[in-house]
């Protein structure tokens, strides 16, 4: 889990510095940035739930935010679906409710669905 913290923390670093402004060349901070999202993602996969399954949901949603600042609007939109397909399942296991997902889901639902929709 130490492992995939430190990725997903890489991949957030670059892309915040790429949305700051402060770099000569954010699409290529915004390309690493989607590189390591996708590396901690496949880690995370087949791992349960918990933590793991957070950063999941985290590392989907921003991957799509970077792909849709790139102009890549079919990957954006392939992470937000299969974003709200995590969240639609995890809500049919009546695991959202009162628990930390629904917190994401109160906080990154509406984010989605723009991702889709625009």
């Amino acid at each position: 889990m130490v492992s995939v913290s430190l990725i997903f923390n890489l991949a957030l670093a670059h892309h915040l510095l790429a949305l700051s402004g402060n770099h000569g060349n954010p699409r290529g901070l915004l390309r690493k940035a989607a590189r390591f999202y996708e590396y901690g993602f496949d880690l995370q996969q087949g791992q349960g739930g918990g933590p793991a399954e957070i950063f999941c949901m985290a590392s989907l949603n921003n991957l799509g935010q970077v792909y849709q600042t790139l102009g890549e609007k079919e990957s954006a939109k392939k992470c937000f679906l299969y974003l709200i397909s995590i969240i639609t399942g995890l809500a049919r296991r009546q695991e959202l409710d009162g628990s930390i997902y629904e917190v994401f889901h109160q906080n990154a639902f509406h984010m989605t669905f723009r991702g889709i929709l625009t």
